[in-house]
C-alpha cells in the first residue's frame, strides 16, 4: 500500500523549514517538494518517514516552496490530486505543472520503500518547470542490519547518504531575446528583404539535418543481438550446471554440488539481464531501421537502462 501525504505532513514541513536555520539566498528560487510516495507503510509511519524527508533536503539548505501552496496547487488539478500515481511523461508533465503553479524552479518527488526486505530503498525524480528531467535517481539501497521496523535509523541513515546525490543548485536562467524588427527604410525586392543599395539580399537555407535512424539501429540492431547471445549462454551454462548437479547429488555429499548450485544461480541471472537488454535493444534498433518516416532523428538517441532492484529488474527506454 503507498501513502502520498498532504495537509497534514506538508504541515510539518512547514514547522521543519521554521526550525531548520537554513538561511537561503535572496536570489535562490524555491523548489516544490512533492508530498513522498511511502511504500508499505501505514498513515502514521508515512508521516513520521515524510518527516524524515524533510529534515534531510533542509539540511542541505534546500529552499522549498510553501506548503499550502503545495496542497493548493495538486488540489486544483482534481482526483488523484497526487503526481506519484501517474507514469512516465504524465508524470513529468505533472511535476513541471507543479512547479510552474508554486513559482518554483523544479519539482522533487521522493519514493521511499522502508521495509524492502531487509533494505531501504530510495529513488527521486527531478523535473524542472520547464518539462525537462534534472535528475532521474536509480534506486538506492541500504541494509536495515537488526533496526526493529519501529526504528527509524536506517531510514535517516540512508537519506543522509542518498540526498546530497540530488542536485539543488540554482538553474540558469534562460533569457528569451526578441526577434530585431527590420530597418524602417530598408527597401524589400520581389525575392524578399533587399540591401542598402536595392539588391535582393541573398538568403542561405541551412542544410536539412542528417537522418541518422537506420544506422542508429542497425548498431542497436546488433547490441540487441549480442545481449541476446549472452542471455542464451547463460541460460545454457546453467541448464548444464544444474543437470551436473541432479547427477551427483544422488552420490552422496560432494564438494562440487555447491560449487554447480551457485554456477547455475549466475548463470540463470546472466541468462535473464542479457535477454532482457538484447530484447529492449533489438525492439529500438528494428523500429529505428525499419521507420518509413522522414523525421530529421533526435539529438539525443535513445536511452536503454537496465536497473536492477531488490526483487526484479526494470528496463526502460526513453526516447
Amino acid at each position: 500500500m503507498r501513502h502520498v501525504l498532504f495537509a497534514s505532513v506538508l504541515a510539518m514541513s512547514l514547522c521543519a523549514t521554521a526550525s531548520s536555520g537554513a538561511a537561503p539566498t535572496e536570489t535562490s528560487k524555491p523548489i516544490a517538494l512533492h508530498p513522498s510516495e511511502i511504500v508499505d507503510a501505514t498513515p502514521e509511519d508515512a508521516e513520521r518517514i515524510q518527516l524524515l524527508v524533510v529534515t534531510a533536503i533542509l539540511a542541505r539548505g534546500a529552499v522549498l516552496a510553501p506548503a499550502g501552496s503545495i496542497t493548493q496547487a495538486l488540489a486544483a488539478r482534481g482526483k488523484p490530486g497526487t503526481c506519484a500515481d501517474l507514469q512516465d511523461d504524465t508524470r513529468v508533465a505533472c511535476l513541471a505543472e507543479l512547479a510552474r503553479a508554486v513559482g518554483a524552479d523544479r519539482s522533487l518527488l521522493i519514493t521511499v520503500a522502508p521495509w524492502a526486505g531487509d533494505r531501504v530503498i530510495l529513488t527521486a525524480q527531478v523535473v524542472t518547470a520547464s518539462g525537462s528531467v534534472l535528475q532521474e535517481l536509480p534506486p538506492f539501497t541500504r541494509l536495515r542490519g537488526s533496526a526493529p521496523r519501529t526504528s527509524d535509523e536506517p531510514v535517516r541513515a540512508a537519506l543522509a547518504d542518498f540526498v546530497p546525490r540530488i542536485n539543488f543548485d540554482p538553474l540558469p536562467e534562460v533569457a528569451i531575446t526578441p526577434p530585431t524588427p527590420p530597418a524602417p527604410n530598408e527597401p524589400a525586392g520581389p525575392n524578399g528583404p533587399a540591401t542598402s543599395d536595392g539588391t535582393p539580399a541573398v538568403t542561405e537555407t541551412p542544410p536539412a539535418p542528417m537522418n541518422l535512424k537506420k544506422p542508429a539501429g542497425y548498431a542497436l540492431l546488433g547490441l540487441g543481438a549480442i545481449g541476446l547471445g549472452v542471455g542464451a549462454w547463460g541460460f545454457v551454462d546453467a541448464n548444464d550446471a544444474a543437470t551436473q548437479w541432479r547427477e551427483l547429488y544422488p552420490k552422496g555429499p560432494d564438494p562440487q554440488l555447491a560449487e554447480l548450485q551457485n554456477r547455475t544461480r549466475r548463470s540463470s541471472i546472466i541468462g535473464v539481464a542479457g535477454v532482457a537488454a538484447g530484447a529492449a535493444l533489438a525492439g529500438v534498433g528494428a523500429y529505428l531501421a525499419w521507420d518509413q518516416s522522414d523525421a530529421p532523428t533526435p539529438t539525443d538517441p535513445p536511452q536503454v537502462s537496465v536497473l536492477p532492484s531488490w526483487n526484479h529488474l526494470t528496463v526502460r527506454v526513453r526516447f
